[in-house]
């Protein structure tokens, strides 16, 4: 109990005593529940502090001396006196607490086999699994609740796209069995089941553990795992997790219900995944029903774990159900190891909530106090009074002519109230905690009818709970008391700006949240009085709502007004200004503004951080700086008007593309229209948004956003990744005309945080340019997530899917990705991701949080990974023209693949499925301990088959030399590779990746994260050779002309240097930079060889050879 609690307690304890002096001696307590609520207090526990009473007493109601039932406990620390009850809506219970010889306490836990209750809450088992609920009729919150995870004998990472039977694990999805239940000394009732898995994990014993928190609306799952045996387990990773699941009850939890997970003034409608490595470790969750108030808070049991990995799925909770992870405060994510002849513990609290109470608030506490190993004080759902003084208040959103001359309730200020008080002389507002002086309202010589502003008032900011209390002349009667929410604020126009010129199809609007406020009235019509709007309701938990205006409501072209206003039940709230646009249906095409060419690529840096462009100044050099892009983004998730966002970009000498994640099409029209240097849109894992749709029209925004790109000369670039779905196949198939009418805009690219099937994205995205779909392709290094979800932590190190660490990223990794698109003839290419840009004043102050891989700050300035690794590829790209055509990459293709629908092994190839064969004869798979390299390979391990094209627009021919396969006859490793070795003949020897197009020369270390030094030798023209050796994460890049050989070399490691071994008909003349950098250089006359070892202190090393 707090300071101002037990100070309020202690003057209560005063009254009270004086009461009973004046009640002549009766030892009588009078205690007050009100639900000032329209809904169901369904059952609940009054804990009142035991010392309130001074002895043993027994309650009864006023009305007809019925008993309540009543128990004794202890909640921190102190003694309570716990009352049980059920309340109907807007009730009011009297009660008189009556001195006893000695306490007569009721029986309010049970326990049995299929059954606990603690007369608050219960949780029933059958054969779907538990039930929790009040302990009430029709009141369940969860239904079919059910403990599902796997068991592993290795540590396999993350298992996706494999059905774990395959992999021969044991399943624990225990079918319903009768448990032990008891009640522990405290008068907990709990219920325990033990099971006995088989198989290889026969020694071990699962203990489930059911407990029911006394007077509280808590349920506790606990499980136990206990290995006997002498070899390790693991509770293996399964697809997004595994835990407990369930589904919400259409008792207590209907639709639609609002998720809760960063505040509570906003939240998602039927919720989301929650992925606490995004949301700052945050691991407990909220979910509601407006329309019951009831709702449910989850938390992981343990203290939550500092590192989990990016992306783990904590939480996945929708319309109908939820998923809850486990987390290990150790171990982090799964796969959990349980050591031979050792034991592990993990759990989650359930907490019920009803009567409008914030379950987002509640659960915080819960979530808080399971930190420090404890539980909270959950306050009633009903305000309490006892001999007169307020002991709780009720969490109300209004309430209706109350007669009652003391309000005990707690408003939540970050909406707005108005109070209406009829025959009132004095209403005083006083609040329960301590540091809030009483605030008088009203004060007046008669009785007076107001209505009161309660914000303004007040002041008061956030929840707050007070006793509002109404004086009278005593000859009138009771003065009635009314709070009701009200509207007044109205939303922020965003989108479209004021004045805005836009096409038809660009008709999207986009607004500023209403806190706590769902529901919003949009209008648009062709004068500014409204007198014949179109009119739409619309239903957003977003910060920043939109409305895609559907294809058959398209303004027509003219001039138009729109404006939106708030709605909650029959409130209705103020109007927002009003803004006049001017709409086309101009749908003409332009050709592309900046191309994409072999000689003027474009390397994109996100500026994700940045949001004021007038503050940002790159300092790339002057020479790259037209071909180095800006990704801006951000606008959309902070509220900031496109106006305001654009301003000083135009200054900046950079190409400019935005990244769109629903920024409304109004504003990218905008910017399109608005500042020079923009060139294109830029999205990121919405391949699939270009063929499915949804509720939100997905598809219908992104086919739009495509041909606004195409009205205004600007490329689209779409990146993306495929599980065992198939993205790229999907979109050719259901989406194939669109994208064959917008593909000179279009350009695709693999990205690399998508870990599974990369060799297949690659190629699919390389056969469309290559087949004259689309426009280009590109190279994407998502910074720092590649590694991560590959499972690295070091050099030599995978440890599984989405436990690598960031920070062990080496610097180099941007430019080898660049490094193979060069090689395969890419236009563009990404530089993305977490550990791209900094913060500098985050760094001023915590020097630690600056990524070793970090590409530039915030402020523009560029880091020594970008000047070392990156600018010397791209200065060396387009001063060398490395980059080679489309005709050059097309006379290195000797065969193409394309889908007729064979039947795959999805067993022997669960991540590439029919392609599975073809690139593993090809590209090849490694393993990295037991991590299958189908999860992580990246670089081919060999150049010889160069890059495969995959069709997925269909047996299209490519060019003269090239000849299509169907993907049926390459399901055999053996015969892929007797084919492609037939089409292919060796350019080279060595276990590095080489290869050759035209007059570039790309050769990388192979290894995406091995500690292998890899040789290679390659002869060139006539008595030309390069051969040599090249440590893990570094690179060579060359031109040969007919005069001169020119390298470039580069490695990750200072401290490694690379071996060369060059071989002329006669001895040239040789140049290298940094002349530092040669650490042997000689030249064997006889054999016409020059050596050289190179060190890599100072970064990148050029060599010039006539």
């Amino acid at each position: 109990m707090n300071a101002a609690n037990r100070a309020r307690m202690t003057k209560l304890g005063m009254a009270l005593a004086m009461w009973a002096v004046a009640a002549g001696g009766e030892e009588r307590v009078a205690i007050t529940l009100a639900n000032y609520s329209k809904l169901p207090v369904h059952a609940a526990a009054v804990s009142l502090d035991e010392q309130l009473f001074r002895g043993p007493v027994r309650v009864r109601r006023a009305d007809n001396a019925a008993a309540i039932p009543l128990a004794r406990g202890v909640e921190d620390g102190r003694a309570v006196v716990r009352l049980f009850v059920k309340m109907p809506p807007t009730s009011r219970l009297d009660l008189v607490a009556e001195r006893t010889e000695g306490w007569s306490e009721s029986r309010m836990a049970e326990a049995k086999p299929g059954m606990l209750r603690n007369s608050v809450v219960r949780v029933e088992f059958g054969k779907k699994g538990w039930r929790f609920g009040f302990d009430a009729d029709k009141a369940a919150l969860i239904e079919d609740g059910q403990l599902d995870f796997w068991v592993d004998n290795q540590n396999r990472g993350r298992i996706m796209n494999s059905d774990p039977k395959d992999l021969g694990l044991v399943r624990f999805q225990e079918p319903f069995q009768q448990g032990t239940p008891a009640i522990s000394p405290d008068g907990r009732p709990t219920l325990t089941r033990t099971s006995r898995l088989g198989g290889f994990a026969k020694d071990m014993t699962v203990t489930e553990t059911f407990e029911l928190v006394p007077g509280a609306p808590l349920l506790v799952c606990r499980v136990h795992w206990r290995n006997d045996g002498d070899t390790p387990l693991w509770i293996a990773y399964v697809g997004s997790g595994d835990g407990v699941r369930g589904r919400w009850s259409k008792d207590l939890m209907q639709r639609p219900l609002i998720e809760r997970k960063k505040s509570p003034l906003q939240g998602e409608i039927d919720g989301g995944e929650t992925r606490c490595a995004w949301l700052g470790g945050i691991c407990r969750i909220s979910m509601e029903s407006p329309a019951t108030g009831c709702g449910v808070g989850l938390s992981t049991l343990l203290p939550t774990p500092g590192k989990v990995g990016q992306g783990s799925m904590i939480w996945g909770c929708g319309a109908y159900g939820f998923q809850c992870n486990f987390i290990d405060p150790e171990q982090g994510q799964f796969p959990f190891l349980v050591k031979p002849r050792s034991t592990l513990t993990n759990g989650f609290v359930f907490l019920a909530a009803q009567t409008g109470v914030s379950v987002f608030r509640q659960t915080v506490d819960l979530w808080k106090a399971l930190q420090s190993e404890k539980l909270p004080s959950l306050a009633p759902p009903c305000a309490v009074f006892v001999g007169g003084e307020p002991v709780h208040a009720q969490t109300v959103g209004g309430l209706e002519k109350s007669t009652n001359s003391k309000i005990a309730v707690r408003l939540d200020f970050n909406k707005r109230f108005e109070c209406r008080v009829a025959g009132a002389t004095k209403v005083v507002a006083r609040p329960l905690a301590g540091g809030k002086k009483p605030m008088t309202l009203l004060e007046a010589a008669q009785p007076a009818t107001v209505t009161l502003d309660l914000n303004e008032r007040l002041g008061w900011k956030d929840e707050v709970a007070f006793v509002l209390e109404t004086m009278w002349d005593g000859f009138q009667t009771r003065p009635k008391v009314s709070i009701a929410e009200t509207l007044p604020v109205a939303p922020r126009m965003l989108s479209p700006v004021a004045d805005a010129d836009m096409t038809d199809f660009a008709a999207m609007f986009r607004w500023g949240a209403i806190p706590m406020v769902v529901d919003y009235q949009l209008q648009w019509a062709r004068t500014p009085d409204f007198a014949s709007p179109t009119e739409v309701r619309v239903a957003s938990s977003h910060d920043y709502p939109w409305h895609l205006v559907p294809d058959d409501q398209l303004p027509a072209p003219g001039k138009w007004y729109w404006r939106i206003r708030g709605l909650k039940g029959d409130v209705a709230g103020a109007w927002s200004e009003t803004r006049a646009f001017t709409v086309n249906n101009d749908h003409s095409k332009k050709p592309l503004k900046r191309p994409l060419t072999a000689k003027a690529p474009l390397f994109t840096l996100e500026a994700t951080r940045v949001l004021d462009y007038t503050q940002f100044h790159p300092d790339v050099a002057a020479d790259i700086a037209p071909f180095v892009g800006i990704i801006a983004e951000g606008m959309e998730g902070k509220g900031i008007p496109v106006r305001e966002f654009a301003r000083g970009m135009e200054k900046i000498p950079h190409a400019f593309m935005l990244r769109s994640h629903w920024v409304g099409l109004a504003d990218i029209e905008w910017l399109f229209q608005r500042v020079p240097n923009f060139v294109g849109i830029q999205g990121g894992e919405h391949l699939s948004s270009l063929y499915r749709d949804n509720k939100d029209g997905d598809m219908r925004y992104h086919h739009r956003l495509t041909r606004l790109c195409a009205k205004y000369g600007m490329f689209f670039q779409e990146a993306d990744g495929t599980y065992k779905d198939d993205k790229w196949q999907e979109l050719m198939e259901k989406q194939g005309a669109f994208v064959r009418e917008f593909g000179p805009w279009l350009v695709l690219s693999q990205k690399n945080n998508i870990i599974r099937r990369q060799f297949y994205s690659q190629s699919a995205a390389l056969g469309l340019w290559l087949g004259g779909i689309t426009h280009h392709h590109g190279a994407w290094e998502d910074g720092g997530f590649y590694w991560q979800n590959a499972g690295f932590n070091g050099l030599g190190v995978c440890t599984g899917e989405r436990t690598g660490v960031l920070s062990t990223m080496p610097r180099i990794f941007w430019t080898l990705n660049a490094v193979m698109g060069i090689a395969r003839g890419c236009g563009i290419y990404s530089l993305d991701g977490q550990t791209l840009m900094t913060s500098a004043k985050l760094v001023a102050r915590q020097p630690s949080a600056d990524w070793p891989s970090a590409i530039w700050y915030d402020t523009g300035k560029t880091t020594d990974t970008f000047k070392r690794f990156v600018v010397p590829l791209i200065r060396a790209t387009v001063q060398r023209g490395l980059i080679p055509t489309k005709e050059q990459v097309l006379s290195n293709v000797k065969l193409a693949v394309f889908n007729d629908r064979p039947q795959p092994d999805l067993k022997a190839w669960p991540h590439y499925a029919e392609y599975g064969p073809l690139f593993a004869a090809t590209y090849g798979f490694r393993k990295m301990g037991n991590i299958d390299g189908q999860l992580w390979e990246f670089f081919p391990n060999t150049g010889r088959y160069y890059f495969i094209p995959v069709l997925v627009q269909g047996n299209e021919p490519l060019g003269p030399g090239v000849r299509n396969v169907p993907v049926s006859q390459l399901q055999d490793v053996a015969k892929v590779r007797q084919v492609f070795d037939a089409a292919y003949a060796p350019s080279s020897s060595g276990e590095a990746f080489v290869c050759r197009v035209a007059d570039t020369i790309v050769v990388m270390n192979s290894r995406e994260n091995e500690d292998v030094t890899e040789s290679f030798t390659m002869p060139l023209d006539g008595s030309t050779t390069l051969a040599g050796k090249l440590g893990t994460h570094a690179y060579l890049v060359g031109k040969l002309t007919a005069s001169s050989l020119w390298l470039q070399i580069n490695g990750e490691y200072p401290n490694r240097e690379t071996e060369l071994t060059l071989t002329f008909s006669r001895k040239p003349q040789w140049r290298i930079e940094p002349a530092s950098a040669i650490k042997d250089e000689r030249w064997d006359e006889a054999m016409k060889i020059l050596k050289l070892r190179l060190s890599h202190q100072q970064g990148a090393v050029e060599i010039e050879a006539k």
